[in-house]
């Protein structure tokens, strides 16, 4: 190998490095939580997020939509529809890169059902928390 070529493989390398240092985090692809749940996601062109949700304890995929902000370690909110129920579920997190160069997704999320009543609205909401690792 030349000179020149060394070169030229030494600054692709800085710029790898750099960019790799930025820790730019991805939302799109295949996620996994540790209690099994799936989510699949993907950006469209207008910049919105679609996909799919797969809780560990449901056999169908149910849609998913959402919005996020640009950036490095972007923030996002999801709203997942409940195809089999009436509950809706909505997930809001951030992006981040991890220091061996992997990628989590850290949300917190509510699980909605409908109240007969309004006084029983107190007892209609779940709230949780679930870290998200690539599939």
């Amino acid at each position: 190998m030349t000179l020149r070529c060394l070169s030229r493989v030494t600054l692709f390398l800085l710029v790898a490095l750099a960019a790799s240092a930025q820790g730019v985090c991805n939302l799109s692809g295949h996620w996994r939580s540790a209690h099994g749940t799936l989510l699949e996601i993907n950006l469209t062109d207008n910049g919105t997020l679609t996909g799919s949700y797969q809780s560990s304890s449901s056999l169908p995929k149910f849609t998913m939509v959402g919005v996020h902000q640009h950036g490095n370690q972007p923030t996002f909110a999801l709203a997942v529809k409940d195809s089999t129920s009436v509950s809706v579920r909505v997930l809001s997190g951030q992006c981040y890169t991890t220091p061996d160069g992997g990628m989590t997704l850290v949300t917190l999320w509510i699980l909605r059902a409908p109240a007969a009543k309004q006084t029983d609205d107190w007892q209609t909401s779940r709230i949780g928390a679930a870290t998200f690792m690539r599939n």
